[in-house]
């Protein structure tokens, strides 16, 4: 995280999807009015990455929601659901995808969130991705693009 006030901010989510969760959290920091940045990776949510701009505003109860991306920051999320006993294996293929800048988050269970951060390629990051599919090391799926895809 980046900022000292952040808030947490909800994002809405259809609880019949294979999470089960209604909504899921991220951390905000204001900007001004409804203008929130978004300070880490999502885990379930899509079309939204690390340092995007949205929309929100408080409900009946104070909790802060999505309302609408106001504007991406050029990051792109890939989530991966590490496989069982690949713990070796996810090191060794995530290696080169750090060396790029890529960061991630550990979330429930086997789920990591990825950030893929604007000055990397993403052409490359992605093939890296794939890679660690086929190496057995994580299943792969996209939560939202934010690069410029030529």
């Amino acid at each position: 995280m980046t900022g000292t006030d952040l808030v947490k901010l909800a994002l809405p989510l259809d609880s019949s999807e294979w999470h089960g969760c209604g909504a899921e959290t991220v951390w905000a920091e204001r900007l001004s009015g409804e203008h929130y940045r978004i300070d880490n990776s999502p885990f379930y949510f899509f079309g939204l990455s690390y340092r995007d701009i949205v929309v929100a505003t408080a409900d009946e109860h104070g909790q802060l929601r999505f309302r609408s991306v106001h504007e991406h920051g050029g990051h792109s999320t890939y989530r991966l659901m590490r496989c069982a006993g690949a713990k070796e294996s996810f090191a060794t293929f995530w290696q080169p995808l750090g060396v790029l800048g890529c960061t991630y988050e550990v979330g429930p269970g086997r789920l990591v969130s990825v950030d893929v951060p604007p000055a990397a390629d993403i052409h490359v990051v992605y093939a890296l991705l794939e890679i660690g599919v086929q190496g057995g090391a994580w299943d792969l799926e996209e939560g939202h693009c934010g690069h410029q895809v030529a």
